[in-house]
Protein backbone atom coordinates (compact mmCIF):
# COMPACT_ATOMS: atom_id res chain seq x y z
CA UNK A 1 0.00 0.00 0.00
CA UNK A 2 3.16 2.34 0.68
CA UNK A 3 4.34 1.79 -2.87
CA UNK A 4 2.16 4.16 -4.33
CA UNK A 5 2.95 6.52 -2.09
CA UNK A 6 6.12 9.26 -3.05
CA UNK A 7 8.73 9.67 -0.06
CA UNK A 8 7.18 12.71 1.56
CA UNK A 9 4.19 11.47 1.90
CA UNK A 10 5.66 8.49 3.27
CA UNK A 11 7.81 10.62 5.69
CA UNK A 12 4.34 12.64 6.18
CA UNK A 13 2.76 9.75 7.35
CA UNK A 14 5.24 8.82 9.99
CA UNK A 15 5.11 12.85 10.91
CA UNK A 16 1.27 12.10 11.68
CA UNK A 17 1.98 8.67 13.55
CA UNK A 18 4.28 10.77 15.85
CA UNK A 19 1.34 13.38 16.69
CA UNK A 20 -0.96 10.31 17.11
CA UNK A 21 1.60 9.06 19.44
CA UNK A 22 2.06 12.00 21.51
CA UNK A 23 -1.63 12.37 21.65
CA UNK A 24 -2.18 8.86 23.16
CA UNK A 25 0.80 9.05 25.52
CA UNK A 26 -0.67 12.62 26.72
CA UNK A 27 -4.11 10.85 27.26
CA UNK A 28 -3.15 7.74 29.25
CA UNK A 29 -0.54 10.46 31.12
CA UNK A 30 -3.80 12.05 32.35
CA UNK A 31 -5.77 8.73 32.63
CA UNK A 32 -2.83 7.45 34.89
CA UNK A 33 -2.13 10.77 37.10
CA UNK A 34 -6.59 10.80 37.51
CA UNK A 35 -6.38 7.07 38.67
CA UNK A 36 -3.73 7.81 40.58
CA UNK A 37 -5.19 10.59 42.01
CA UNK A 38 -8.85 8.65 42.93
CA UNK A 39 -6.54 5.64 44.42
CA UNK A 40 -4.69 7.86 46.55
CA UNK A 41 -7.78 9.52 47.96
CA UNK A 42 -10.02 6.22 48.29
CA UNK A 43 -6.88 4.55 50.53
CA UNK A 44 -6.56 7.55 52.09
CA UNK A 45 -10.65 7.98 53.15
CA UNK A 46 -9.91 3.75 54.17
CA UNK A 47 -7.28 4.54 56.77
CA UNK A 48 -9.38 7.69 57.80
CA UNK A 49 -12.10 5.58 58.54
CA UNK A 50 -9.63 3.13 60.33
CA UNK A 51 -8.49 5.91 62.07
CA UNK A 52 -11.78 6.96 63.62
CA UNK A 53 -13.01 3.31 64.37
CA UNK A 54 -9.68 3.12 66.48
CA UNK A 55 -10.68 6.59 68.05
CA UNK A 56 -13.84 6.38 68.69
CA UNK A 57 -13.40 2.49 69.73
CA UNK A 58 -10.85 3.13 72.30
CA UNK A 59 -12.38 6.47 73.67
CA UNK A 60 -15.75 4.71 74.40
CA UNK A 61 -13.66 1.99 75.96
CA UNK A 62 -12.03 4.44 78.19
CA UNK A 63 -14.87 5.96 79.26
CA UNK A 64 -17.18 2.77 79.55
CA UNK A 65 -14.14 1.91 82.32
CA UNK A 66 -14.27 5.36 84.02
CA UNK A 67 -17.90 4.92 83.98
CA UNK A 68 -17.71 1.69 85.51
CA UNK A 69 -15.45 2.69 88.18
CA UNK A 70 -18.07 6.00 89.18
CA UNK A 71 -20.46 3.78 89.87
CA UNK A 72 -18.95 0.91 91.47
CA UNK A 73 -20.04 1.72 94.83
CA UNK A 74 -23.84 3.38 94.38
CA UNK A 75 -26.56 0.84 95.04
CA UNK A 76 -29.79 2.93 94.17
CA UNK A 77 -30.20 3.06 90.21
CA UNK A 78 -31.38 6.47 89.55
CA UNK A 79 -27.90 7.79 91.67
CA UNK A 80 -26.40 5.48 88.88
CA UNK A 81 -28.34 7.11 86.25
CA UNK A 82 -27.01 10.59 87.93
CA UNK A 83 -23.75 10.12 88.22
CA UNK A 84 -23.73 8.86 84.50
CA UNK A 85 -25.05 11.49 83.04
CA UNK A 86 -23.03 14.23 85.01
CA UNK A 87 -19.88 12.68 83.38
CA UNK A 88 -20.78 12.30 79.92
CA UNK A 89 -23.23 15.48 79.52
CA UNK A 90 -20.15 17.94 78.63
CA UNK A 91 -17.82 15.71 77.24
CA UNK A 92 -17.44 17.04 73.19
CA UNK A 93 -15.10 15.96 70.59
CA UNK A 94 -13.98 16.81 66.63
CA UNK A 95 -13.60 19.93 66.04
CA UNK A 96 -17.25 21.59 65.00
CA UNK A 97 -18.18 19.34 69.04
CA UNK A 98 -20.02 17.15 66.85
CA UNK A 99 -18.78 14.07 68.90
CA UNK A 100 -20.36 13.10 72.18
CA UNK A 101 -21.51 9.92 74.42
CA UNK A 102 -24.62 8.30 74.94
CA UNK A 103 -25.75 5.29 77.06
CA UNK A 104 -28.70 3.05 77.01
CA UNK A 105 -30.45 -0.01 79.60
CA UNK A 106 -31.61 -2.14 76.89
CA UNK A 107 -33.23 0.23 74.32
CA UNK A 108 -34.14 2.38 76.93
CA UNK A 109 -32.11 5.71 76.68
CA UNK A 110 -30.32 6.45 79.65
CA UNK A 111 -28.01 9.60 78.60
CA UNK A 112 -28.07 11.71 75.56
CA UNK A 113 -26.46 15.20 75.74
CA UNK A 114 -27.89 16.60 72.28
CA UNK A 115 -31.15 16.17 73.26
CA UNK A 116 -32.52 15.08 77.10
CA UNK A 117 -35.74 14.78 75.83
CA UNK A 118 -35.28 11.69 74.83
CA UNK A 119 -34.13 10.50 78.22
CA UNK A 120 -36.03 7.39 79.86
CA UNK A 121 -37.42 6.50 76.56
CA UNK A 122 -37.46 3.07 74.52
CA UNK A 123 -35.78 4.22 71.49
CA UNK A 124 -35.81 0.41 69.91
CA UNK A 125 -38.14 1.56 67.26
CA UNK A 126 -35.43 4.38 65.83
CA UNK A 127 -34.38 3.76 62.25
CA UNK A 128 -32.74 5.72 59.89
CA UNK A 129 -34.06 6.16 56.30
CA UNK A 130 -32.13 3.03 55.50
CA UNK A 131 -34.20 0.89 57.91
CA UNK A 132 -31.22 0.31 60.03
CA UNK A 133 -32.43 0.00 63.75
CA UNK A 134 -29.07 1.95 64.96
CA UNK A 135 -30.03 1.08 68.94
CA UNK A 136 -31.07 -2.17 68.54
CA UNK A 137 -28.00 -3.27 66.06
CA UNK A 138 -25.77 -0.97 69.13
CA UNK A 139 -27.25 -2.82 71.44
CA UNK A 140 -26.20 -6.17 69.95
CA UNK A 141 -22.56 -5.09 69.03
CA UNK A 142 -22.27 -4.09 72.69
CA UNK A 143 -23.53 -7.42 73.77
CA UNK A 144 -21.06 -9.45 71.90
CA UNK A 145 -18.22 -7.50 73.18
CA UNK A 146 -18.52 -4.12 71.31
CA UNK A 147 -18.51 -3.23 67.84
CA UNK A 148 -19.62 -1.01 65.04
CA UNK A 149 -23.08 0.32 63.35
CA UNK A 150 -23.17 2.60 60.50
CA UNK A 151 -26.30 4.62 59.53
CA UNK A 152 -27.45 8.13 58.26
CA UNK A 153 -28.40 10.23 60.97
CA UNK A 154 -29.36 14.64 60.90
CA UNK A 155 -26.31 16.64 62.00
CA UNK A 156 -27.94 20.28 63.04
CA UNK A 157 -29.64 20.99 59.84
CA UNK A 158 -28.13 18.63 57.30
CA UNK A 159 -29.81 15.56 56.95
CA UNK A 160 -29.02 11.97 56.27
CA UNK A 161 -25.34 12.63 57.21
CA UNK A 162 -23.40 8.81 57.35
CA UNK A 163 -22.17 8.34 60.97
CA UNK A 164 -20.38 5.65 62.46
CA UNK A 165 -20.88 4.54 66.22
CA UNK A 166 -19.15 2.50 68.28
CA UNK A 167 -20.96 0.03 71.65
CA UNK A 168 -19.96 -2.02 74.64
CA UNK A 169 -21.08 -2.31 77.60
CA UNK A 170 -20.12 -0.92 81.10
CA UNK A 171 -18.52 -3.13 83.47
CA UNK A 172 -20.31 -4.23 86.38
CA UNK A 173 -23.91 -3.33 85.06
CA UNK A 174 -26.38 -4.12 81.93
CA UNK A 175 -26.10 -0.67 80.73
CA UNK A 176 -24.08 0.15 77.87
CA UNK A 177 -22.07 2.88 75.99
CA UNK A 178 -21.65 4.49 72.78
CA UNK A 179 -20.14 7.19 70.50
CA UNK A 180 -19.61 8.40 66.87
CA UNK A 181 -18.84 10.23 64.46
CA UNK A 182 -19.64 11.81 61.18
CA UNK A 183 -18.17 10.50 58.15
CA UNK A 184 -18.83 13.97 56.32
CA UNK A 185 -15.52 15.33 57.69
CA UNK A 186 -13.56 12.85 56.15
CA UNK A 187 -15.30 13.71 52.58
CA UNK A 188 -14.52 16.88 53.51
CA UNK A 189 -10.82 16.03 53.66
CA UNK A 190 -10.75 13.89 50.66
CA UNK A 191 -12.35 17.30 48.85
CA UNK A 192 -9.76 19.27 49.91
CA UNK A 193 -7.35 16.31 48.90
CA UNK A 194 -8.60 15.94 45.78
CA UNK A 195 -8.08 20.00 45.37
CA UNK A 196 -4.66 19.66 46.13
CA UNK A 197 -3.72 16.36 44.38
CA UNK A 198 -5.65 18.14 41.60
CA UNK A 199 -3.51 21.17 41.30
CA UNK A 200 -0.30 19.09 41.60
CA UNK A 201 -1.35 17.38 38.73
CA UNK A 202 -2.38 19.99 36.65
CA UNK A 203 1.17 21.14 37.60
CA UNK A 204 2.85 17.94 36.57
CA UNK A 205 0.81 17.28 33.47
CA UNK A 206 1.41 20.96 31.88
CA UNK A 207 5.22 20.69 32.53
CA UNK A 208 5.24 16.93 31.26
CA UNK A 209 3.44 18.38 28.08
CA UNK A 210 5.21 21.13 27.30
CA UNK A 211 8.42 19.09 27.89
CA UNK A 212 7.00 16.33 25.61
CA UNK A 213 5.67 18.91 23.32
CA UNK A 214 9.11 19.89 22.79
CA UNK A 215 10.87 16.78 22.04
CA UNK A 216 8.26 16.17 19.42
CA UNK A 217 8.58 18.75 17.92
CA UNK A 218 12.29 18.64 17.49
CA UNK A 219 11.45 15.24 16.40
CA UNK A 220 9.50 15.82 13.69
CA UNK A 221 11.59 19.00 12.93
CA UNK A 222 14.58 16.65 12.64
CA UNK A 223 12.44 14.59 10.37
CA UNK A 224 11.67 17.17 7.72
CA UNK A 225 14.96 17.99 7.66
CA UNK A 226 15.90 14.92 6.43
CA UNK A 227 13.11 14.19 4.32
CA UNK A 228 13.85 17.64 2.86
CA UNK A 229 17.60 16.48 2.30
CA UNK A 230 16.35 12.95 0.66
CA UNK A 231 13.99 14.71 -1.48
CA UNK A 232 16.52 17.52 -2.58
CA UNK A 233 18.54 14.67 -3.36
CA UNK A 234 15.89 12.15 -5.31
CA UNK A 235 14.80 15.23 -7.44
CA UNK A 236 18.45 15.92 -8.52
CA UNK A 237 18.34 12.26 -9.89
CA UNK A 238 14.78 12.56 -11.27
CA UNK A 239 16.07 15.68 -13.22
CA UNK A 240 18.99 13.70 -14.91
CA UNK A 241 17.02 10.73 -15.82
CA UNK A 242 14.19 13.41 -16.91
CA UNK A 243 16.60 15.02 -19.47
CA UNK A 244 17.83 11.52 -20.16
CA UNK A 245 14.49 10.41 -20.61
CA UNK A 246 12.65 13.13 -22.48
CA UNK A 247 15.74 15.35 -23.72
CA UNK A 248 18.60 15.51 -26.21
CA UNK A 249 19.69 12.40 -24.03
CA UNK A 250 23.04 13.96 -23.04
CA UNK A 251 24.80 10.40 -21.71
CA UNK A 252 27.78 12.69 -20.83
CA UNK A 253 25.91 14.39 -17.62
CA UNK A 254 26.92 13.06 -14.29
CA UNK A 255 25.33 14.02 -10.89
CA UNK A 256 27.41 15.64 -8.43
CA UNK A 257 28.34 14.01 -5.83
CA UNK A 258 28.60 16.26 -1.99
CA UNK A 259 27.24 13.77 0.18
CA UNK A 260 28.39 10.44 1.80
CA UNK A 261 24.99 8.61 2.32
CA UNK A 262 22.42 6.31 0.41
CA UNK A 263 21.16 8.86 -1.87
CA UNK A 264 25.32 9.34 -2.71
CA UNK A 265 25.85 6.17 -3.06
CA UNK A 266 22.79 5.70 -5.27
CA UNK A 267 23.78 8.54 -7.51
CA UNK A 268 27.48 6.83 -7.44
CA UNK A 269 26.15 3.65 -8.90
CA UNK A 270 23.96 6.22 -11.78
CA UNK A 271 26.75 7.64 -12.87
CA UNK A 272 28.14 4.40 -13.19
CA UNK A 273 25.27 3.04 -14.95
CA UNK A 274 25.25 5.91 -17.32
CA UNK A 275 29.34 5.40 -18.35
CA UNK A 276 28.49 1.71 -19.78
CA UNK A 277 25.24 2.81 -21.43
CA UNK A 278 27.13 5.51 -22.80
CA UNK A 279 29.94 2.85 -24.21
CA UNK A 280 26.99 0.47 -24.96
CA UNK A 281 25.08 3.21 -27.16
CA UNK A 282 28.59 3.57 -29.16
CA UNK A 283 28.79 -0.02 -29.50
CA UNK A 284 25.12 0.30 -31.30
CA UNK A 285 26.16 3.47 -32.66
CA UNK A 286 29.41 1.52 -34.83
CA UNK A 287 26.97 -1.99 -35.50
CA UNK A 288 24.18 0.04 -37.02
CA UNK A 289 26.65 1.39 -40.17
CA UNK A 290 27.97 -2.49 -40.07
CA UNK A 291 24.01 -3.86 -40.28
CA UNK A 292 22.68 -0.89 -42.18
CA UNK A 293 25.72 -2.48 -45.28
CA UNK A 294 24.80 -6.13 -44.07
CA UNK A 295 21.07 -5.41 -44.89
CA UNK A 296 21.62 -3.88 -48.41
CA UNK A 297 23.90 -7.07 -49.40
CA UNK A 298 21.25 -9.51 -48.01
CA UNK A 299 18.42 -7.71 -50.15
CA UNK A 300 20.39 -8.43 -53.15
CA UNK A 301 21.44 -12.08 -52.33
CA UNK A 302 17.58 -12.39 -51.39
CA UNK A 303 16.44 -11.40 -54.74
CA UNK A 304 18.79 -13.59 -56.96
CA UNK A 305 17.87 -16.30 -55.08
CA UNK A 306 14.17 -15.60 -55.42
CA UNK A 307 14.62 -15.42 -59.18
CA UNK A 308 16.90 -18.92 -59.33
CA UNK A 309 14.21 -20.30 -56.88
CA UNK A 310 11.63 -19.55 -59.16
CA UNK A 311 13.38 -20.98 -62.20
CA UNK A 312 13.61 -23.76 -60.66
CA UNK A 313 10.55 -24.65 -59.88
CA UNK A 314 9.59 -23.48 -63.42
CA UNK A 315 11.69 -26.98 -64.39
CA UNK A 316 10.35 -28.83 -61.63
CA UNK A 317 6.97 -28.18 -62.90
CA UNK A 318 7.67 -29.56 -66.25
CA UNK A 319 9.85 -32.34 -65.12
CA UNK A 320 6.98 -33.48 -62.82
CA UNK A 321 4.52 -33.08 -65.34
CA UNK A 322 6.55 -35.43 -68.11
CA UNK A 323 7.24 -37.62 -64.75
CA UNK A 324 3.50 -37.64 -63.91
CA UNK A 325 2.00 -39.02 -67.86
CA UNK A 326 4.64 -41.23 -67.82
CA UNK A 327 3.66 -42.98 -64.81
CA UNK A 328 0.22 -42.83 -65.83
CA UNK A 329 1.07 -44.66 -68.93
CA UNK A 330 3.02 -47.12 -66.77
CA UNK A 331 0.40 -47.45 -64.86
CA UNK A 332 -1.91 -48.58 -67.56
CA UNK A 333 0.62 -51.30 -69.03
CA UNK A 334 0.63 -52.62 -65.62
CA UNK A 335 -2.58 -53.02 -65.39
CA UNK A 336 -2.68 -54.46 -68.66
CA UNK A 337 0.04 -56.78 -67.59
CA UNK A 338 -1.58 -57.68 -64.68
CA UNK A 339 -4.93 -58.49 -66.62
CA UNK A 340 -2.70 -61.15 -69.06
CA UNK A 341 -1.33 -62.18 -66.12
CA UNK A 342 -4.74 -63.00 -64.32
CA UNK A 343 -6.16 -64.83 -67.90
CA UNK A 344 -2.41 -66.96 -68.37
CA UNK A 345 -3.18 -67.87 -64.82
CA UNK A 346 -6.44 -68.83 -64.88
CA UNK A 347 -5.77 -70.91 -68.16
CA UNK A 348 -3.56 -72.22 -66.54
CA UNK A 349 -5.58 -73.53 -64.02
CA UNK A 350 -8.37 -74.59 -66.41
CA UNK A 351 -5.85 -76.69 -68.00
CA UNK A 352 -4.53 -77.85 -64.68
CA UNK A 353 -7.81 -79.11 -63.88
CA UNK A 354 -8.80 -80.64 -67.10
CA UNK A 355 -5.09 -82.21 -66.91
CA UNK A 356 -6.65 -83.45 -63.52
CA UNK A 357 -9.68 -84.45 -64.81
CA UNK A 358 -8.25 -86.59 -67.72
CA UNK A 359 -6.04 -88.61 -65.40
CA UNK A 360 -8.96 -89.36 -63.38
CA UNK A 361 -10.68 -90.87 -66.52
CA UNK A 362 -7.87 -92.50 -67.25
CA UNK A 363 -7.68 -94.11 -63.25
CA UNK A 364 -11.19 -94.46 -63.53
CA UNK A 365 -10.86 -96.18 -67.04
CA UNK A 366 -8.55 -98.48 -66.29
CA UNK A 367 -10.75 -98.69 -62.78
CA UNK A 368 -13.60 -100.36 -65.31
CA UNK A 369 -11.67 -102.09 -67.26
CA UNK A 370 -10.64 -104.31 -64.42
CA UNK A 371 -14.13 -104.15 -63.61
CA UNK A 372 -14.82 -105.45 -66.55
CA UNK A 373 -12.37 -108.33 -66.61
CA UNK A 374 -13.58 -109.31 -63.38
CA UNK A 375 -16.96 -109.21 -64.21
CA UNK A 376 -16.54 -111.33 -67.50
CA UNK A 377 -14.68 -113.57 -64.98
CA UNK A 378 -17.76 -113.97 -62.42
CA UNK A 379 -20.40 -113.98 -65.52
CA UNK A 380 -18.56 -117.05 -67.06
CA UNK A 381 -17.96 -118.54 -63.27
CA UNK A 382 -21.87 -117.98 -62.77
CA UNK A 383 -22.67 -119.73 -66.29
CA UNK A 384 -20.90 -122.71 -64.61
CA UNK A 385 -22.15 -122.71 -61.42
CA UNK A 386 -25.48 -122.01 -63.33
CA UNK A 387 -25.04 -125.25 -65.23
CA UNK A 388 -24.08 -127.24 -62.47
CA UNK A 389 -27.15 -126.28 -61.12
CA UNK A 390 -29.36 -127.53 -63.95
CA UNK A 391 -27.58 -130.72 -63.61
CA UNK A 392 -28.45 -130.70 -60.09
CA UNK A 393 -32.28 -130.28 -60.89
CA UNK A 394 -32.47 -132.89 -63.97
CA UNK A 395 -30.63 -135.19 -60.93
CA UNK A 396 -33.31 -134.27 -58.53
CA UNK A 397 -35.68 -134.76 -61.20
CA UNK A 398 -34.70 -138.39 -61.48
CA UNK A 399 -35.19 -138.24 -57.61
CA UNK A 400 -38.58 -137.24 -57.64
CA UNK A 401 -39.56 -139.76 -60.45
CA UNK A 402 -38.42 -142.27 -58.36
CA UNK A 403 -39.81 -141.23 -55.00
CA UNK A 404 -43.26 -140.65 -57.42
CA UNK A 405 -43.21 -144.55 -57.94
CA UNK A 406 -41.96 -145.85 -54.79
CA UNK A 407 -45.90 -143.71 -53.71
CA UNK A 408 -47.43 -145.39 -56.22
CA UNK A 409 -46.32 -148.75 -55.07
CA UNK A 410 -46.94 -147.97 -51.60
CA UNK A 411 -50.56 -146.66 -52.57
CA UNK A 412 -50.87 -150.44 -54.48
CA UNK A 413 -49.85 -152.11 -50.96
CA UNK A 414 -52.13 -150.17 -49.09
CA UNK A 415 -54.86 -150.75 -51.47
CA UNK A 416 -53.78 -154.74 -51.14
CA UNK A 417 -53.51 -154.49 -47.07
CA UNK A 418 -56.93 -152.90 -47.37
CA UNK A 419 -58.35 -155.52 -49.44
CA UNK A 420 -56.51 -158.22 -47.26
CA UNK A 421 -58.07 -156.54 -43.87
CA UNK A 422 -61.65 -156.92 -45.23
CA UNK A 423 -61.10 -160.17 -45.69
CA UNK A 424 -59.98 -160.78 -41.97
CA UNK A 425 -62.90 -158.90 -41.13
CA UNK A 426 -62.51 -157.81 -37.28
CA UNK A 427 -59.36 -159.40 -36.68
CA UNK A 428 -58.26 -157.09 -39.36
CA UNK A 429 -59.57 -153.83 -38.40
CA UNK A 430 -56.88 -152.32 -36.83
CA UNK A 431 -54.73 -153.43 -39.55
CA UNK A 432 -57.23 -151.58 -42.32
CA UNK A 433 -56.00 -148.56 -40.23
CA UNK A 434 -53.24 -148.68 -40.20
CA UNK A 435 -53.33 -149.50 -44.60
CA UNK A 436 -55.93 -146.27 -44.54
CA UNK A 437 -53.03 -143.86 -42.78
CA UNK A 438 -50.19 -145.63 -45.26
CA UNK A 439 -52.49 -144.79 -48.20
CA UNK A 440 -53.02 -140.82 -46.67
CA UNK A 441 -49.52 -140.65 -46.27
CA UNK A 442 -48.80 -142.19 -50.07
CA UNK A 443 -51.14 -139.70 -51.31
CA UNK A 444 -49.40 -136.95 -49.69
CA UNK A 445 -46.07 -138.04 -50.45
CA UNK A 446 -47.37 -138.24 -54.31
CA UNK A 447 -48.72 -134.71 -53.66
CA UNK A 448 -45.36 -133.18 -52.39
CA UNK A 449 -43.43 -135.23 -55.11
CA UNK A 450 -45.52 -133.38 -58.12
CA UNK A 451 -44.78 -130.01 -55.96
CA UNK A 452 -41.53 -130.96 -56.21
CA UNK A 453 -41.54 -131.71 -59.61
CA UNK A 454 -42.91 -128.63 -60.64
CA UNK A 455 -40.62 -126.58 -58.80
CA UNK A 456 -38.39 -128.24 -59.99
CA UNK A 457 -39.22 -127.60 -63.78
CA UNK A 458 -39.39 -124.14 -63.07
CA UNK A 459 -36.09 -123.96 -61.57
CA UNK A 460 -34.70 -125.78 -64.55
CA UNK A 461 -36.51 -123.54 -67.19
CA UNK A 462 -35.09 -120.30 -64.73
CA UNK A 463 -31.59 -121.81 -64.84
CA UNK A 464 -31.88 -122.13 -68.75
CA UNK A 465 -33.10 -118.49 -69.22
CA UNK A 466 -30.91 -117.50 -66.64
CA UNK A 467 -27.45 -119.24 -68.47
CA UNK A 468 -28.61 -117.65 -71.52
CA UNK A 469 -29.28 -114.03 -70.34
CA UNK A 470 -25.58 -114.73 -68.72
CA UNK A 471 -24.16 -115.87 -71.65
CA UNK A 472 -25.29 -112.33 -73.39
CA UNK A 473 -24.19 -110.01 -70.01
CA UNK A 474 -20.68 -112.06 -70.63
CA UNK A 475 -20.82 -110.96 -74.26
CA UNK A 476 -21.79 -107.04 -73.14
CA UNK A 477 -19.17 -107.04 -71.01
CA UNK A 478 -16.57 -108.12 -73.20
CA UNK A 479 -17.75 -105.30 -76.03
CA UNK A 480 -17.56 -103.04 -72.80
CA UNK A 481 -14.36 -104.37 -71.89
CA UNK A 482 -12.97 -103.85 -75.33
CA UNK A 483 -14.36 -100.13 -75.73
CA UNK A 484 -13.23 -99.20 -71.86
CA UNK A 485 -9.69 -100.20 -72.64
CA UNK A 486 -9.69 -98.39 -75.81
CA UNK A 487 -11.12 -95.35 -73.92
CA UNK A 488 -8.12 -96.09 -71.51
CA UNK A 489 -5.60 -95.67 -73.95
CA UNK A 490 -6.77 -92.61 -76.04
CA UNK A 491 -7.22 -90.96 -72.22
CA UNK A 492 -3.39 -91.69 -71.11
CA UNK A 493 -2.64 -90.21 -74.51
CA UNK A 494 -4.73 -87.08 -73.87
CA UNK A 495 -3.43 -86.65 -70.29
CA UNK A 496 0.12 -86.80 -71.26
CA UNK A 497 -0.95 -83.99 -74.16
CA UNK A 498 -3.30 -82.30 -71.83
CA UNK A 499 0.04 -82.07 -69.18
CA UNK A 500 2.32 -80.57 -71.83
CA UNK A 501 -0.07 -77.85 -72.49
CA UNK A 502 -0.39 -77.51 -68.57
CA UNK A 503 3.59 -77.58 -68.16
CA UNK A 504 3.87 -74.46 -71.57
CA UNK A 505 0.78 -72.46 -70.12
CA UNK A 506 2.42 -72.43 -66.39
CA UNK A 507 5.90 -71.38 -67.99
CA UNK A 508 3.75 -68.87 -69.83
CA UNK A 509 2.23 -67.09 -66.84
CA UNK A 510 5.34 -67.59 -64.62
CA UNK A 511 7.02 -65.56 -67.53
CA UNK A 512 4.31 -62.91 -67.60
CA UNK A 513 4.83 -62.41 -63.95
CA UNK A 514 7.80 -61.86 -64.29
CA UNK A 515 7.34 -59.07 -66.74
CA UNK A 516 4.22 -57.86 -64.55
CA UNK A 517 6.51 -57.56 -62.01
CA UNK A 518 9.48 -55.48 -63.43
CA UNK A 519 6.38 -53.33 -65.00
CA UNK A 520 5.18 -52.92 -61.44
CA UNK A 521 8.58 -51.82 -60.37
CA UNK A 522 9.34 -49.86 -63.44
CA UNK A 523 6.06 -47.93 -62.33
CA UNK A 524 6.89 -47.87 -58.59
CA UNK A 525 9.88 -46.44 -59.60
CA UNK A 526 8.65 -43.40 -61.62
CA UNK A 527 6.01 -42.82 -59.48
CA UNK A 528 9.08 -42.43 -56.87
CA UNK A 529 10.70 -40.28 -59.46
CA UNK A 530 7.03 -37.91 -59.86
CA UNK A 531 7.38 -38.00 -55.58
CA UNK A 532 10.52 -36.88 -55.83
CA UNK A 533 10.04 -34.31 -58.83
CA UNK A 534 7.23 -33.02 -57.11
CA UNK A 535 9.40 -32.56 -53.61
CA UNK A 536 11.90 -31.26 -55.48
CA UNK A 537 9.28 -29.24 -56.97
CA UNK A 538 7.82 -27.73 -53.37
CA UNK A 539 10.97 -27.41 -52.33
CA UNK A 540 12.18 -24.83 -55.46
CA UNK A 541 8.44 -23.35 -54.19
CA UNK A 542 9.63 -23.40 -50.35
CA UNK A 543 13.01 -21.80 -51.52
CA UNK A 544 11.27 -19.15 -53.93
CA UNK A 545 8.65 -18.55 -50.41
CA UNK A 546 11.47 -18.20 -48.50
CA UNK A 547 13.42 -16.46 -50.63
CA UNK A 548 10.55 -13.47 -50.48
CA UNK A 549 10.19 -13.89 -46.86
CA UNK A 550 14.20 -13.25 -46.56
CA UNK A 551 14.04 -10.28 -49.05
CA UNK A 552 11.56 -8.77 -47.04
CA UNK A 553 12.95 -9.69 -44.09
CA UNK A 554 16.36 -8.25 -45.14
CA UNK A 555 13.69 -4.92 -46.64
CA UNK A 556 12.40 -4.71 -42.34
CA UNK A 557 16.22 -5.31 -41.63
CA UNK A 558 17.01 -2.13 -43.74
CA UNK A 559 13.78 -0.27 -42.38
CA UNK A 560 15.02 -1.62 -38.35
CA UNK A 561 18.81 -0.45 -39.19
CA UNK A 562 17.70 3.17 -40.42
CA UNK A 563 15.47 3.35 -37.59
CA UNK A 564 18.15 2.52 -35.12
CA UNK A 565 20.49 4.68 -36.43
CA UNK A 566 18.03 7.51 -35.87
CA UNK A 567 17.52 6.06 -32.05
CA UNK A 568 21.16 6.45 -31.72
CA UNK A 569 21.29 9.44 -33.32
CA UNK A 570 19.21 10.96 -30.55
CA UNK A 571 21.90 10.36 -27.55
CA UNK A 572 25.01 12.54 -27.34
CA UNK A 573 28.14 9.86 -26.66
Amino acid sequence: MLSSLTVKQRMYLIIGAIFTLFAVMSYFAIQNGTSARDLGIAKTGEVMLEDQKAKIQVATHTIALAVGHAIADIDEPDKKIEVIRKLIDDIRFENDKSGYYFVYDGTINVALPPNTSLQGKDLGGLKDKNDVYLVRDLRDKAAGGGGFVQYLWDKGDIKDVPKLSYAETIPGTQMWIGTGVYLDNIEAYQSAMIADINGQVKKHIFVMLITAGLIFVGIITLCLVIVVGIVRGLRSMINSFQDIAEGEGDLTKRIAISTKDEIAELARWFNLFLDKLQAIIRTISQNTLAVDSESNNLSTIASNLSNNAEQTSNLSDNVASSAEEMSVNMNNVAAAMEESTTNTSMVASAAEEMTATINEIAANSEEAHTISERAVSQAESTSIRMAELGASADAISKVTETITEISEQTNLLALNATIEAARAGDAGKGFAVVANEIKELAKQTAEATLDIKKQIDDVQSTTTTTVNEIKEISDVINSVNTIVATISSAVGEQSTAAEEIANNINQAALGLSEVNENVSQVTIVAGSITKDISMVNEAAGNISTSSSQVNVSSQDLLRMAEELKKVVNTFKI
